[in-house]
């Protein structure tokens, strides 16, 4: 096996909850434990050290950038476009490197300098929604997707297309979908699961993970939970995830819908929750719901339906890729307010449905969504542009 040096960068990571976190997170811990020397250079968090070795990965959080925007004698746009490089040198004199993996646009423009600097190739992995909806976003997005990375990979069909219409050249884009660590995503104790979250076993709990912002269907969610517990009010619901990326003013939004509904006593938004909780969070669901009006594909989605659980979704993007109504998951029309919690409350109360629909769940997880699949395609990838020294 040849020994590659990666440095990963990232916007954000773990603690942080969000596909992108997770997709980076699970990519970078797998080609460490293959023998790979990884790096992860991403931003400050006050409540993590830096450097940090978490399960192989040497995490850089990087904050001088930071001060250059306080000092006057620094010309602050200047300082916006370059301010990490100084700190990015610092830790990358101790890191020779072979390959960098973007996890991001504005992370894409990052690496490409230095890509050009080390002459070592740059991969990008974008994860980003709507892009171009912007200010000067198919400015940013042309700019990106014609000029600067060797190789991008598309997670899912959604972002090939969506490449491509931003300008991509097919021959430098690949469909690696993003996976599930089998591992650490599987089935696990219900009971012991709930009274983790402080759920009472012998109650139904709806789960739901998601970054708090609009197309997330969030605020449907809470209105269709009403509807619900008009006929079962026993009914618990945790929504795990943060603004992270997303909008304060929804989030207070959201809480206030919540109060107004009266499900502040069973309706809880766990802000704490990361990477880590999640196994024991999907399995305390007795359904896994996501009302997205739009996804890229559906990481939290994938990751419930290797913990065997049963999912309420939507019609949409992202989810159409996997999602096959009555086989392995129930189908709403997003937004479809009343169809949601019909839905919800007939998954509830149909024990046989439930089963059937988590046992092909896991089933298409397994066939089709298996991180060990990702990372070989993605090592595959990495090896070709080292060898043929695409992108130096």
């Amino acid at each position: 096996m040849i020994r590659v040096n990666i440095c990963y960068l990232a916007g954000s990571y773990h603690p942080t909850i969000g596909g992108a976190e997770t997709y980076v997170r699970s990519v970078a811990e797998r080609m460490a434990s293959r023998g790979h020397d990884v790096i992860v250079l991403t931003d400050e968090n006050k409540d993590f050290p830096s450097p940090e070795n978490i399960n192989g990965v040497r995490v850089y959080r990087l904050s001088a950038y930071r001060r250059l925007f306080e000092d006057e004698t620094k010309i602050r746009w200047e300082q916006m476009y370059f301010g990490l490089l100084g700190e990015v040198d610092e830790v990358l004199r101790n890191h020779p490197l072979d390959l960098l993996h973007a996890n991001s646009l504005d992370t894409a423009i990052l690496g490409a300098v230095l890509s050009e600097h080390l002459r070592i190739p740059l991969v990008c992995t974008y994860h980003e929604m709507e892009p171009e909806d912007d200010p000067f976003g198919r400015g940013k997005c042309g700019f990106v997707f014609r000029y600067v990375p060797a190789y991008f990979i598309a997670g899912s069909r959604f972002y090939y297309d969506k490449a491509v219409q931003l300008g991509a050249l097919e021959k430098k884009l690949r469909v690696i979908y993003h996976g599930v660590d089998l591992s650490r995503f599987g089935t696990r104790n219900s009971d012991a699961s709930k009274r983790y979250l402080d759920v009472d076993p012998s109650e139904p709990l709806v789960v739901c993970v998601s970054r708090l912002k609009r197309r997330k269907g969030l605020l449907e969610l809470v209105n269709a939970l009403k509807l619900v517990h008009m006929v079962n009010p026993h009914v618990n619901t945790v929504i795990a995830g943060t603004a992270s990326s997303g909008s304060s003013s929804y989030e207070s939004e959201l809480e206030q819908a919540i109060r107004l509904q009266g499900l502040q006593d069973r309706v809880r938004i766990r802000k704490d929750l990361t990477l880590d909780h999640m196994p024991v969070v999907y399995s305390a669901a007795d359904v896994v719901v996501q009302p997205s009006f739009k996804e890229g594909l559906g990481i939290a989605v994938l990751e419930a339906m290797a913990c065997e659980r049963s999912v309420v979704a939507t019609e949409t993007s992202g989810f159409d890729e996997f999602l096959v109504d009555g086989f392995n998951a129930l189908l709403v029309i997003p937004g479809d307010v009343e169809g949601l919690s019909e839905t919800i409350i007939r998954i509830l109360t149909d024990c046989d449905l439930r089963e059937q629909l988590a046992s092909n769940a896991r089933m298409t997880v397994e066939k089709h969504f298996n991180l060990d699949r990702t990372v070989e395609m993605t090592s595959d990838l990495y090896v070709s542009l080292l060898d043929t020294g695409e992108g130096r």
